[in-house]
């Protein structure tokens, strides 16, 4: 009877919405009816605010799509209004004029757009550009946008503040700029033993003369390979340790955007380059590209390029278009034409960083510091010419050097060398200057060009070397280049030489003169960045504790584990002594740090000395570390060492905390924290395996954590670039394939359970944000990656069986896990995949393969049962929890079998390993949510709660702040490398923190309607009484209460719900949440909370003794939805045999109360 009558109150409930809905009008506040302005307004996910007279924000200026997506925000000024949705909205967007003037009055109306009637927040307009008629964007251009809404067909806000933003270049032809590199034979492993060789850090200059007119605009388009720092008047400009982004070089490089400053007269552009992840992927040369574009407030625009010296030694072709170009631009085109191009000189030099390595560290010598580098005063005449393959195709040397030597004295002038031409095209020289260890040189052509006249004068040295150039002819004398020489003895005999390298006796050849160029960057098209860049946006963290664990050997313990460097300040040191920073994440039984990794991150620091404070932080590197081991100091004193994170620098969009925060929450709270923590260690421009030994961009890693990341972070910019990338690699190995790693390797066979990041991820894009862009823009790309999985099948079953890491390092020995778990989660992520793609085409229209893929996914379920199934033990393959949560996670278990394997997934948590997990990296990501589904989410808090090995608790209780590899911390069978202690994809679990734990969720993509369901509701008729047996009569869950936010795209959403024993007026559970305008929301309330004798029967009786108030309203009654109910609330009725009462409410703050009345 308790059923049936349950069932006729299900059916109910759909009337008393209907009825409830009629009449909303009347329970909704109308306030003072104040429509606040829209705010948050953004463009392709990067805010934007104004830059306008009393307006002030960010202002995104590197946007490189004519039909942007703009975003916004809507809400009210009364917050008792409620259930308020957006019903029509307007844009107009601007165009600033190219003078600079950021005065809205001077403006042109490029888009008005008139009412659309639509609740999106978010234009996309490039779905309009043809119905609207709409022009695009130009390229370098200044845009201001504002928007204005209605809540009903009259009622409407005001104009928001103006929205500003700049756009790049929007065509490939649009760049003049050339890739230059320096002509100096630069790779090196440095001092490092064992070190691959690297290009030597460089710093670039580029000179530049402005006509003496007031400057009203300049953009700096500028990229380099691998990492570049901006600088100027001795400071590093616009972000501190900014680090390039990883991309698919070969087909996509990253370039950023900045207003810099420039006055009329002398300039220097001024960098510094690095070798990052670029040159550790086998490229031997640092490259940058630089284009500035100036306005003066006359309306002149000028631009100024990085580029070679040309000469005989050139590319015809290339040689005359680059002329072209230059004089009087008419290869320009778009933001490019029409310009004039500033004469400018660029020069290389060596940096004081004498070695970078993405994963052994950095070194960097004080001593060798140029001061004033970055001064356009500075005397630059021993920097060398930059390298270009636009204009310069080979490097040649002479054949000869003829020294007539008759000096007798320091400072005399020696004799005229002589170099004659040797294989160069036109075999004509070029005059230049240079100096360099103890002599002075000038060069002079003959009448005819053929001979290079060179004039050595000493200084200050019996002896001298003149150094030869690789580049005498064709290309810039460059005078100071190390490996040829002619040695001179100053005295007054004399002595013919030939040119031979320093130390050896006979001169050299003249094929063995002939030296190649640096070849060009294999490098694809140029893309405006498109998220935020890996900085330091965090504050230095000071150091917990300093113990000098051996002489002189002093160990700096940070009290955290997360990515970063050292902040260096030295004083009282003698000139070139040497400290060396070695980082770790533990520490050995001596105190001193233990590496335990194959690779050993140190920082070494020669310092200038005297008695002036020295300040320094490694340029390039970033390494995952808690402690920091200091040697070469005679005391700790003489040192201040701070540790300074880095990160992608993005917004965080939520947090949450459980209760009570010194007991039963704390050890949930204190993982939230560590698992925020670590992601932030590992969002690199690309999700990163960990901070320390790969730093690589491992899918699975990244699609088993996404949506945890889109919890805590803003990620839709960060995953848009990356998906894209995947892309890049997938177009470049032609077959469809996605590899493990992105970016990575092209080709090869990859495992499904890693690559299902592409559609995956954009899924999960997709239901957070609700933009279909996305999934536009990729389809082809999706079912490209399904097609190719299809054609690795097995061919009898046509299930997906290859497979590399299965449940990584779960907790059985890697032997046993691979084999077990790696078939069955290849092809759980096959048909997941193929189920995806099925999806996409529905939302797109393509029904064709809507159905096709349905069809190829549902004739999968049978064979995957057949052959993963075990009747034998009424579980899938082996029994262990992995294997089994993969198919029920995919409703995949026959109903005859579906008890009898939900029981062994939970009996092989409960019983066999008493309340604990054995997933890894695949299962862990399932486990609490699919243990939830099934009515027991005690469980799921019981384990999200444990504190003994293996759990997330014990790592807590071990003392880490971070995330570890594997479950012991340890190297052992699961993992017998030794494992990093920031990793993140065992902290999977932490989406069901917000989604169950707190209680957020979208029910529809973009939260444009919303469920709040704290944990207790997910208990049914059967599991309560299993709980309350088990639980002895307490609470039903033993977690008093969470609380937090998430800023969704439509706004943020907060939560906060507590359960308790009666108090004075019987509340047993309070809910306070806010929803954000233009959504509404599914409200989860529970019918009990407490154990009674009664909840241990097998079935749930109806909550006949529950009253539940909104505020001072009764809004449930006997069973009923009590009315009129509250002001937004338009009905509620309970949810079949579960522990849920179901309100539909709109937009505003609401305060439940659930009361028991015995």
């Amino acid at each position: 009877m308790e059923g049936s009558k349950r069932n006729s109150h299900l059916s109910l409930y759909g009337w008393m919405l209907f009825v409830a809905s009629i009449v909303a009008g009347v329970l909704v506040q109308s306030g003072n009816g104040a429509l606040l302005p829209p705010n948050h307004l953004g463009v392709e996910y990067l805010e934007c605010g104004g830059n306008v007279p009393g307006h002030v924000g960010l202002r995104p200026i590197g946007i490189d799509k004519p039909y942007p997506r703009l975003q916004w925000q809507v809400g009210v000024s009364n917050t008792s209004q409620r259930a308020v949705r957006q019903f029509a909205y307007e844009i107009q967007l601007y165009q600033f004029p190219r003078t600079g003037s950021k005065d809205p009055t001077t403006a042109k109306l490029v888009w008005n757009i008139g009412k659309i009637v639509n609740n999106r927040n978010l234009f996309p307009s490039n779905k309009y550009k043809s119905t609207l008629s709409l022009p695009p964007l130009e390229s370098d251009s200044d845009y201001y946008f504002q928007v204005r809404w209605y809540s009903t067909t009259t009622e409407t806000s005001d104009w928001s503040e103006p929205g500003m933003f700049s756009t790049a270049l929007m065509s490939q032809a649009e760049w003049m700029a050339d890739w230059i590199t320096t002509p100096a034979e630069s790779a090196r492993g440095g001092d490092v033993i064992g070190a691959p060789a690297q290009p030597r850090t460089q710093m670039v200059r580029g000179v530049f003369q402005l006509p003496a007119k007031p400057i009203a605009r300049t953009r700096l388009y500028l990229t380099g390979l691998g990492y570049y720092q901006l600088w100027q008047s001795g400071a590093q400009q616009h972000a501190q340790r900014k680090l390039g982004p990883q991309t698919h070089w070969p087909k996509r490089v990253l370039y950023d955007t900045y207003e810099y400053d420039v006055l009329a007269g002398k300039n220097v552009l001024a960098l510094r380059l690095g070798p990052g992840f670029w040159a550790h992927d086998g490229n031997p040369s640092l490259w940058a590209l630089v284009q500035l574009h100036i306005t003066t407030t006359d309306g002149e625009e000028y631009v100024v390029r990085s580029h070679g010296v040309s000469g005989g030694c050139s590319n015809s072709s290339t040689h005359a278009k680059k002329q072209d170009r230059s004089a009087g631009m008419g290869a320009a085109v778009g933001a490019s034409a029409g310009k004039t191009e500033i004469e400018s000189t660029w020069k290389f030099h060596d940096d004081p960083c004498t070695f970078s390595d993405m994963y052994l560290g950095e070194h960097y010598d004080a001593q060798l510091e140029i001061p004033h580098w970055d001064d356009p005063t500075l005397d630059d005449r021993t920097w060398l010419h930059a390298y270009s393959p636009a204009v310069q195709t080979c490097a040649v040397v002479a054949e000869n050097a003829m020294a007539t030597l008759g000096c007798s004295e320091p400072g005399e002038v020696i004799a005229d060398v002589k170099f004659a031409s040797f294989g160069t095209p036109t075999g004509k020289c070029q005059s230049c200057t240079g100096s360099g260890n103890n002599f002075a040189l000038t060069t002079a052509c003959s009448a005819d060009n053929s001979t290079a006249i060179v004039k050595a004068q000493c200084l200050g040295q019996r002896r001298c070397h003149v150094h030869a150039s690789r580049h005498l002819f064709g290309d810039p004398c460059h005078l100071t280049a190390k490996h040829l020489s002619v040695s001179v003895a100053c005295g007054t005999d004399t002595r013919d030489g030939g040119v031979r390298r320093q130390g050896d006796a006979a001169p050299l050849s003249g094929e063995q003169l002939r030296v190649s160029a640096p070849s060009p960057p294999a490098v694809g098209e140029l893309s405006a960045q498109p998220m935020t860049h890996i900085s330091s946006p965090l504050e230095p963290i000071q150091p917990a504790s300093v113990k000098e664990v051996k002489p002189h050997v002093f160990v700096f313990d940070f009290g955290v584990n997360l990515a970063g460097v050292c902040i260096i300040d030295y004083h009282d040191t003698a000139p070139g002594a040497v400290i060396s920073i070695m980082k770790g994440e533990e520490l050995a039984s001596d105190g001193t740090v233990h590496n335990q990794l194959s690779v050993n991150m140190t920082t070494v620091y020669v310092s200038k000395g005297g008695k002036v404070d020295e300040a320094w932080a490694p340029s390039w590197v970033y390494y995952g570390f808690q402690y920091a081991q200091v040697t070469g100091l005679q005391s700790a004193d003489q040192i201040k060492l701070l540790m300074l994170p880095t990160t992608s620098a993005l917004r965080s969009h939520g947090d949450v905390s459980f209760l009570p925060a010194d007991t039963t929450g704390r050890l949930m709270t204190e993982v939230q924290v560590a698992i925020r923590r670590t992601q932030a260690s590992n969002l690199m421009s690309v999700p990163t395996d960990c901070p320390n030994r790969e730093k690589r961009g491992w899918m699975g890693d990244a699609q088993v954590t996404a949506p945890v990341a889109m919890w805590n972070y803003d990620m839709a910019a960060f995953y848009t670039n990356w998906i894209r990338t995947m892309a890049d690699v997938q177009e470049a190995g032609k077959t469809g394939v996605v590899p493990d790693i992105v970016p990575g390797a092209v080709g090869g066979k990859t495992d499904a359970t890693w690559s299902s990041a592409y559609p995956l991820i954009s899924f999960y894009m997709y239901q957070q944000y609700g933009d279909r862009e996305l999934i536009e823009q990729h389809y082809a790309g999706y079912k490209a990656y399904v097609d190719y999985l299809t054609t690795t099948t097995d061919a009898a079953t046509g299930l997906l069986l290859y497979h590399k890491y299965g449940d990584w390092c779960n907790m059985y020995p890697r032997t046993q896990e691979i084999p077990t778990t790696g078939p069955i989660s290849a092809c759980f992520h096959y048909m997941l995949d193929i189920q995806l793609l099925s999806g996409f085409a529905g939302l797109l229209g393509n029904e064709e393969d809507a159905v096709k893929y349905l069809q190829l996914h549902n004739k999968l379920v049978e064979p995957f049962n057949k052959y993963f199934y075990n009747d034998s033990i009424g579980a899938y393959v082996d029994g262990t929890q992995t294997v089994n949560l993969l198919p029920i996670f995919g409703k995949y278990v026959p109903d005859d079998v579906k008890d009898k394997v939900e029981a062994n997934l939970l009996d092989d948590i409960v019983t066999k390993h008493d309340m604990h997990l054995t997933t890894g990296a695949v299962g862990t990501r399932f486990l609490l949510p699919v243990v939830t589904g099934l009515g027991r989410p005690d469980i799921a808090v019981a384990l999200a709660n444990q504190s003994t090995f293996p759990s997330w608790g014990h790592w807590i209780m071990q003392g880490a702040t971070s995330l570890w590899e594997n479950w012991s911390g340890v190297a052992d069978e699961t993992h017998p490398p030794a494992p990093t202690h920031d990793h993140i994809f065992l902290g999977s679990h932490g989406s069901w923190l917000y989604e169950v734990g707190l209680g957020i969720k979208p029910k529809m993509p973009g939260f444009e309607q919303i469920i709040i369901r704290p944990p207790v509701t997910y208990f049914n008729n059967q599991t309560i009484g299993q709980a309350c047996r088990e639980s002895e009569g307490s609470m039903l869950l033993d977690l008093e209460g969470a609380q937090g936010t998430y800023d969704s795209v439509r706004g943020p959403i907060s939560v906060t719900w507590s359960q308790q024993k009666p108090d004075a007026d019987h509340t047993v559970f309070t809910l306070h949440v806010d929803i954000p305008v233009n959504t509404n929301a599914s409200v989860y309330l529970p019918q009990r909370v407490i154990c009674t004798s009664t909840l241990g029967e097998s079935v749930f009786p109806p909550a006949e003794n529950v009253t539940i108030y909104e505020g001072n309203n009764l809004i449930w009654i006997n069973n009923f939805f009590h009315w009129p109910g509250a002001p937004g609330i338009t009905g509620g009725g309970m949810l079949g045999l579960e522990n849920a009462i179901v309100f539909e409410v709109g937009s505003g703050h609401y305060d439940f109360q659930v009361r028991e009345v015995n």
